[in-house]
């Protein structure tokens, strides 16, 4: 299969008028929001983001280089995944959104619409999340390097939504506050200016300005005395011998000869997969984001333009989603608000062709944006998407607590993979060197090397003009002579010499 304007035109159209009647309302009360929000049922959500990562965890996926340390690895994300479920939504009462590799992105919500309590509870839950890890995790896992934790944070309204199907219901959240909270993601423990003005003078205490053109605050001298008495003055329960019977329990749970990896010679359905049941595989990661998406939503002030926005967002997810799964038999491996992560993978590990499927299957979102998503679905002639490619040795599994796995896809080109998306602009696809030279010249000569990148960067690479430059290719000798001939209006160019055609030569390539 491939892409095909004219079916995915058809698509989207299809999509726009099948779409059910969407109700954006305020929340005012507490809800279990994975019952509640629906593609149709959406929520307006006044709430803390926070996003709780791993700043070293590249060092750490390097180590997986043979089964036993790879086993060693999945068996402590798997704990590591456990350990920060429970303290968001057993200590915290916090709203565990998913875990995108090593990341895990959360809410606080409760209580509504009280900005004071649910700011304190995000900046006491990153330092408790950091405590948790330094005297806790790092001691019981000594065989690797240390983790070292860091987190953005943000307040503000959200719309809220979910969709998926079959146990691939993703709960999202559409708006500057989670997007803003994952941008600011760097080292430390960072939070926007409107989180510290919510925050009392207790807590503002213990931030610093790191960045006065953002307004971004890092806290810092919080030592063990320091966040017990801020805990207990909050009346948070944070207790670290609980907190170390349980790793060590799960340790002794999880035996290192239980888990077990096999070859992806089928396209990877993560529904079979668990901390025992792992996929090995070479594969290109590929990230597509959608750029301007969060001022888009923003600017959506009426409930009619709510409506446009959610709307518009839902035949995009799908739209991708066809392109991703359909089009090219790729594997989606979860969406990330408006950012969709993919895995393109073959049986027989062909790094050729997977380079070059990958490859194309960016392309082809970039023509489904700027072909078809902008010309037929109204108010999205502002965005566009960005897209990052990386080809490597992947993992794919299912861990975390149970009822709660995430898809997860460990491997160093996973990471590359997603900062290449994150440097590229919008209309842009960024590719490894390892991509790159695997592409043969058809498709190599559209990239280009990026400082700014870090990375091989093409711009504006559609499927039109992917062929135009194909054609241009053909006349692009200068000096070549050429024949001209006509039929009635129709004219052809050939380099074949034809009986009574008129013989030119181009000054120039014409094919654009």
């Amino acid at each position: 299969m491939s892409w095909n304007q004219k079916r995915s035109t058809e698509r989207v159209e299809r999509d726009l008028d099948n779409l059910p009647e969407i109700e954006v309302k305020k929340l005012e009360r507490d809800a279990d929001l994975e019952s509640l929000l629906s593609p149709s049922v959406c929520r307006e959500i006044y709430g803390a983001h926070a996003y709780i990562d791993v700043a070293n965890f590249s060092s750490i996926t390097a180590l997986g280089d043979t089964e036993d340390s790879l086993k060693a690895l999945v068996k402590a994300l798997h704990i590591y995944q456990r350990g920060l479920a429970w303290i968001v939504e057993t200590v915290f009462d916090g709203v565990r959104v998913h875990f995108q590799g090593a990341r895990l992105h959360l809410l606080f919500y409760r209580p509504v619409d009280d900005a004071a309590a649910i700011t304190a509870k995000a900046v006491l839950l990153s330092l408790t999340v950091r405590d948790f890890v330094r005297y806790v995790f790092n001691p019981a896992f000594p065989e690797f390097v240390n983790l070292a934790v860091c987190a953005g944070i943000d307040v503000g309204d959200v719309i809220g939504t979910q969709n998926g199907m079959r146990g691939d219901r993703e709960l999202l959240f559409v708006g500057a506050a989670a997007n803003e909270a994952a941008k600011i993601l760097d080292s430390g423990l960072r939070l926007t200016s409107r989180v510290y003005e919510q925050l009392s003078a207790q807590l503002q205490g213990y931030c610093e300005l790191a960045d006065a053109d953002r307004g971004i605050y890092r806290l810092t001298g919080v030592g063990k005395g320091d966040l017990d008495n801020l805990l207990e003055d909050h009346d948070i329960a944070w207790n670290r011998k609980t907190a170390e019977d349980r790793v060590a329990a799960d340790i002794e749970q999880f035996e290192i000869n239980e888990i077990t990896f096999s070859s992806a010679i089928e396209p990877i359905d993560f529904e079979t997969l668990s901390i025992k049941r792992n996929k090995k595989a070479l594969a290109a990661s590929l990230y597509a984001d959608v750029t301007g998406f969060t001022a888009y939503v923003a600017a959506a002030q009426t409930e009619e333009a709510k409506l446009k926005a959610l709307e518009a967002f839902h035949v995009m997810r799908s739209e991708f989603t066809r392109v991703a799964t359909h089009d090219m038999e790729g594997v989606r491996v979860q969406f990330q608000g408006d950012r969709m992560q993919v895995l393109v993978h073959l049986p027989d590990g062909n790094a050729q062709e997977i380079a070059r499927n990958a490859t194309d299957l960016a392309i082809w979102l970039q023509s489904a944006m700027e072909m078809v998503v902008r010309k037929v679905v109204p108010g999205t002639e502002s965005l566009h998407i960005a897209v990052g490619v990386a080809i490597g040795e992947i993992v794919a599994t299912k861990l975390g607590a149970r009822g709660q796995r995430d898809r997860i896809v460990i491997g160093t080109s996973v990471l590359e993979a997603a900062g290449n998306e994150e440097r590229t602009e919008a209309r842009q696809i960024g590719i490894s060197k390892a991509i790159y030279d695997q592409l043969l010249d058809d498709v190599q000569p559209h990239f280009a090397w990026s400082p700014a990148a870090k990375c091989y960067v093409a711009s504006d690479l559609t499927v039109t003009t992917q062929e135009r430059k194909k054609e241009a290719a053909k006349y692009a000798n200068v000096g070549a002579a050429l024949s001209v001939s006509s039929t009635g209006s129709t004219f052809r160019v050939t380099r074949e010499e034809v009986r009574g055609a008129t013989s030119v030569v181009p000054t120039k390539s014409f094919g654009y």
